[in-house]
């Protein structure tokens, strides 16, 4: 809404705002990293999630995709949350094997 009011030329008068809600729901959420390549080749696949985003890593040729889908009512809940170690391995063995000189231990 702040930049509705800045943009006031472009917009016009900005009188009243409807914010439509959606019911809370529970979200899947896969992270995993690949390729540039591999992210072009499977874009089209990856537009069929609720929600997706992608994070280059700088100066590297990987991307994290991140892909968040609804649970359908009725199924059973997802498994457990994983834990956080699992979770970020694909990152820190990305920074292992970028950064030499960081220890496994440190990352």
């Amino acid at each position: 809404f702040k930049l509705a009011r800045v943009g006031l030329g472009a917009l016009g008068v900005v009188s009243e705002v409807t914010i439509q809600c959606v019911e809370a729901h529970k979200l899947v959420q896969h992270t995993f990293t690949d390729t540039r390549a591999g992210v072009m080749s499977r874009h089209q696949h990856n537009l069929a999630h609720k929600h997706m985003r992608y994070m280059w890593i700088p100066y590297t040729d990987t991307v994290v995709v991140v892909t968040c889908d609804p649970v359908e009512e009725g199924a059973p809940p997802p498994s457990a949350p994983v834990d956080e170690l699992r979770a970020t391995e694909p990152m820190r063995e990305l920074l292992l094997q970028k950064s030499p000189q960081t220890s496994a231990s440190e990352a």
